[in-house]
């Protein structure tokens, strides 16, 4: 009797090991942990180090990743303990990220990339850079089915979690709670800047972001022919210019639909500023605002444009069965001046 339960003991703690995810170490694998790439049998990534693999095959190589696919089999940690419980970025030394395609020319994804409903814990990038996030940079690509959690990413231009920069791709069913700092443009929790013809669908944001510049909870700025829809921000943004609950700036045939917004979003100096988008030129529906918007400047000659869903709403652009449940207010911060004024609604701002 003493034996079986000295061998359950045993059984346990060879469990505990197993379930428990190894944290990166910094180094770069030298394969993947199996598979040959193709749709039914996809490149498997088990670890950090294999993770970094992918991302050193796709910046030192041309078009390496076009239509391959790739799985994550496990949780995987890059860092420990990067955020605080009051969500502020911990002391410490971290490894530092990556992107997996870091510019626009031959280096970015193409592939088809399944989280397979894992998270990666612990991203850190900690730089002014552009093309920053997990993935630098995509085209023709596919980002589905994962969580970024505890993480911290401070960039330049075009930073969001999962992508800096996205066109021509698709990006589904991912999460996102990362704290987002950038004093550039194009910051967004999903994705900073999308060039167009990208679809984003049930993705959701409950990580702060900061800018002093435009920024969205789901996107930075949105191109054309890029629908966003099913999506959610639960996080707190506090930006300048054109920011939105969901989407900063968005684009022409770019529908917006079923998407809510819970959080604060706050934004200054000339503010286009939206509960759903800062800026809109297309079409709005099935919309909900539930986060107090406060939008402020201290310039008496700029226009400023606030709403409990939209900003600035573009002249070909319409909002149906949308609701705004929270306070819109506008104040000015400089010496009153018969100059300045701002356009402040329930639902549009102008």
């Amino acid at each position: 009797m003493k034996k079986f339960f000295a061998f359950l003991i045993m059984a346990a703690v060879t469990c505990s090991f197993t379930l428990h995810a190894q944290v990166w170490d910094g180094s770069i694998a030298s394969d993947f942990d199996g598979g040959s790439g193709t749709e039914t049998d996809p490149y498997q990534i088990a670890n950090g180090a294999q993770l970094a693999y992918l991302a050193n095959l796709i910046n030192t190589s041309c078009n390496f990743s076009n239509g391959k696919y790739f799985q994550l089999t496990a949780d995987i940690i890059l860092n420990e303990n990067v955020l605080s419980e009051a969500d502020t970025l911990n002391t410490g030394n971290f490894y530092e990220w990556t992107p997996i395609g870091e510019d626009n020319g031959y280096h970015h994804f193409s592939g088809t990339f399944d989280g397979n409903g894992h998270s990666i814990k612990g991203l850190y990038i900690n730089n002014g850079n552009n093309f920053r996030g997990l993935f630098g940079y995509i085209e023709s690509a596919v980002i589905r089915n994962l969580t970024i959690e505890n993480s911290y990413l401070k960039g330049g231009d075009y930073t969001g979690a999962f992508v800096g920069y996205s066109k021509l791709s698709s990006v589904k069913s991912l999460i996102s709670k990362a704290k987002i700092i950038s004093t550039a443009s194009g910051l967004g929790g999903i994705i900073g800047y999308n060039e167009g013809n990208t679809t984003i669908d049930s993705c959701s944001n409950y990580g702060a972001i900061t800018s002093s510049n435009g920024a969205g909870g789901i996107i930075g700025a949105n191109g054309n022919s890029s629908p966003i829809s099913n999506c959610s921000n639960y996080g707190t943004i506090d930006a300048m210019f054109r920011t939105g609950g969901i989407v900063g700036s968005n684009g022409s045939s770019s529908a917006i639909s079923n998407c809510i917004n819970t959080a604060t979003v706050k934004s200054s100096d000339d503010p286009a500023l939206g509960g759903i988008a800062g800026f809109n030129k297309s079409s709005i529906t099935n919309c909900k605002n539930t986060g107090p918007i406060f939008g402020s400047n201290n310039d008496n000659n700029n226009e400023n444009a606030v709403g409990g869903i939209v900003g600035l709403q573009g002249a070909s652009a319409s909002i149906s069965n949308c609701s705004n449940q929270k306070e819109v207010s506008y104040i000015n911060t400089s010496s009153p001046d018969q100059n300045h004024y701002a356009f402040v609604g329930g639902i549009v701002g102008n």
